[in-house]
């Protein structure tokens, strides 16, 4: 397990899309840790599940 932890901050489906790419360059080099802001919370847990796996909310 890495010793750093990425804490990724994010509000709207887009924003989770353009961080897709990020989450996924950083798999295996660090702990990812997202913080959903609660803005579109529905559409996020969607998009974010689709992308890296299932949310752990």
């Amino acid at each position: 397990m890495p010793d750093t932890t990425i804490a990724i901050v994010y509000g709207t489906r887009p924003e989770i899309i353009k961080l897709a790419p990020v989450m996924t360059a950083l798999a295996g080099r660090a702990r990812v840790v997202t913080i959903a802001t609660g803005q579109h919370l529905d559409l996020g847990r969607q998009a974010e599940a689709a992308l890296t796996g299932p949310a752990r909310w």
